[in-house]
């Protein structure tokens, strides 16, 4: 769970509201039982069922992406969270000029949702696509893509790396990184020698996408790991 801090002077007064985002996919747990808030009350949810059917329904119909992954932040901090020069470039439109029309384009692919006090949330779409540092969210740290690479066997671990880039914005890069790493083959032409990759790189980029959209993204602390394993030619498993 993110736990959020929102700061106001109010009457020359500094006043600190601690934001507790509401349950997701699950209800949250205090020493293995989840509780629920009847009247002034704070009771055992076990004790309610028919209220407990009700959340269940109410977490399965909310999307994963529309979720707050930051809340509260300002319009420049977004621009510093946020990787848009990426966004911008991928979708082939040039940059507007100003702040307000970042945001504006932004808020228009639900990737931020503006406040009532005027701030911003980062949706989790926005952020898993276009951090500039995926890891730096707690709950977004075991999204990261991670690379291992093993000689002969998976007991013989010969290289591993973490990938804290977002999924959109860093695609290209983590797709480089793969074929970079994996077994190439050198080919002649015209006197030149060249490094060629000995599988379809389309094909990985394929894959790669695939793992990154289809995953579980309620499951936590579960990451995404590429492994290649070296027999005189390469094996993927993601």
């Amino acid at each position: 769970m993110n736990f959020f801090f929102t700061k106001e002077h109010i009457d020359g007064k500094l006043v600190v509201v601690l934001e507790i985002p509401r349950a997701f996919d699950r209800p949250v747990r205090f020493d293995n039982e989840a509780y629920i808030r009847i009247g002034p009350h704070t009771t055992k949810l076990k004790s309610y069922p028919e209220k407990e059917k009700l959340l269940w329904h109410l977490s399965e119909s909310t999307s994963f992406e529309t979720e707050v992954a930051i809340g509260g932040v300002q319009d420049d901090d977004v621009l510093s969270l946020l990787d848009y020069e990426s966004y911008f470039t991928l979708m082939q439109v040039p940059i507007p000029p100003n702040t307000s029309g970042i945001l504006k384009v932004f808020q228009d692919e639900q990737l931020i949702r503006q406040r009532d006090d005027r701030a911003w949330n980062i949706l989790n779409l926005g952020y898993l696509t276009f951090a500039r540092n995926l890891s730096e969210v707690d709950a977004f740290r075991h999204k990261s893509v991670r690379i291992a690479r093993y000689s002969g066997s998976f007991k013989n671990q010969i290289y591993q790396e973490e990938l804290s880039v977002s999924y959109a914005s860093g695609f290209t890069n983590i797709v480089d990184r793969v074929v970079f790493l994996a077994l190439t083959s050198e080919t002649f032409n015209g006197g030149i020698r060249k490094q060629e990759p000995k599988f379809p790189v389309a094909a990985v980029r394929e894959v790669i996408a695939n793992a990154l959209i289809h995953q579980g993204f309620t499951v936590r602390y579960v990451d995404l790991l590429i492994e290649m394993v070296l027999l005189g030619f390469v094996w993927f498993e993601i």
